[in-house]
């Protein structure tokens, strides 16, 4: 139970950070696809 604890965390966190990571991602491709267009 105490691991459990320790990797819950630790997984939430980088969850977090992929959801940003993948955000981030989609926005630069939409910002390479304006720029591409223009």
């Amino acid at each position: 139970m105490i691991r459990f604890v320790i990797i819950l965390p630790i997984i939430f966190v980088t969850w977090m950070l992929l959801v940003k990571i993948i955000s981030d991602v989609k926005k630069a491709n939409v910002d390479w696809t304006g720029v591409t267009t223009i």
